[in-house]
């Protein structure tokens, strides 16, 4: 019997082992959490190079694990009217 509540989608980029890869930035958030977002966001902003490191689906891990497609009615996001 399978539980409902664990996805059971497919990991959609090939899994190579053995490989690596070298990224160079001015600041790596590890977390992208609504606390490690606006952290990327504010370093980007302020003219860094940002990546952001992210385990999970964005959409539906973390604490805000309902995903951002609310933060457009947050009063206090600047581009909410």
């Amino acid at each position: 019997m399978t539980n409902p509540s664990v996805s059971t989608a497919a990991w959609p980029y090939p899994i190579k082992y053995g490989e690596e890869t070298t990224v160079e930035c001015d600041v790596l958030v590890i977390g992208g959490g609504s606390s490690g977002s606006v952290a990327a966001l504010a370093a980007h902003k302020r003219g860094a190079h940002v990546i952001l490191l992210e385990k999970g689906v964005v959409k539906s891990s973390g604490a805000a694990g309902s995903g951002f497609d609310h933060w457009m009615d947050c009063p206090a996001n600047p581009a909410s009217k």
